[in-house]
């Protein structure tokens, strides 16, 4: 009798190990997903604010006020111009 209370004495301790085991394990896991989720939705944000950038970006390209304007203002950079061949 006494050696199936001490048993179960052994028992209950073990349990309780496990369970901080597990408590500390499942506090480390939700710290790692919270510092991942935090940092993809950061992301997923800096994306988003480019892609709206570049979407104003073609839509004033093809507006036809807008896309006049944006090429006169890149009028300067050489690779626009028109090629001079020969001295012409």
């Amino acid at each position: 009798m006494t050696e199936k209370l001490e048993q179960a004495k052994g028992d209950v301790k073990l349990t309780d190990r496990q369970k901080a085991s597990i408590a500390r394990y499942l506090k480390d896991v939700e710290e790692r997903c919270d510092v991942n989720f935090t940092a993809q939705l950061a992301a997923h944000d800096a994306e988003s604010a480019d892609l709206n950038e570049s979407k104003a970006t073609i839509e004033a390209a093809f507006t036809p006020e807008e896309g006049t304007n944006l090429l006169a203002k890149k009028s300067s950079l050489r690779f626009l111009q028109p090629l001079k061949l020969f001295g012409a």
